[in-house]
């Protein structure tokens, strides 16, 4: 029996879970709202027009960040990984020329900023470091953009 309502809680929980995390419009009861698929919408449209090099690419949400800063502007912005997102290192934007790390692949995330009046107002490429194997680097990478 001990075990039945164990198992009652542990399915409930994760139900909860799978289904909160499904949801595009969150809402903590009378003090904020995010509404991720608005947010989702925008970052889009604007990467389309701003990196036409991802045409026919498919780009999956990541995360979504607000930021509260005491003594400065709040920050709202999204982020994306693509299809395309697996690269070899001569292609890095970010990262340098210099290799020290024998490092030859890297994952691309694409951040959009967005201003106080809700519309996106900037790009931002993040690159992480990867591997020196291509098919672990590749798998890796899979990984990730699989995750999402």
């Amino acid at each position: 029996m001990k075990n039945l309502i164990v198992l009652t809680f542990v399915l409930f929980f994760l139900l909860h879970g799978n289904l909160y995390a499904k949801t595009k419009k969150l809402s903590w009861k009378g003090v904020a709202t995010l509404d991720v698929e608005l947010l989702e919408e925008k970052a889009r449209a604007y990467i389309n027009e701003k990196m036409p090099e991802l045409k026919g690419a498919e780009i999956k949400l990541v995360q979504a960040n607000v930021g509260y800063y005491k003594n400065s502007e709040p920050t709202l912005d999204i982020s994306f990984i693509h299809s395309n997102s697996f690269k070899p290192m001569d292609q890095n934007k970010t990262l340098g020329d210099q290799n020290q790390y024998f490092v030859k692949y890297y994952m691309e995330f694409v951040f959009v900023e967005f201003s106080q009046n809700d519309e996106p107002i900037k790009i931002k490429v993040n690159e992480a470091l990867l591997g020196g194997d291509e098919t672990s680097s590749r798998e890796r990478f899979l990984g990730t953009y699989n995750s999402f």
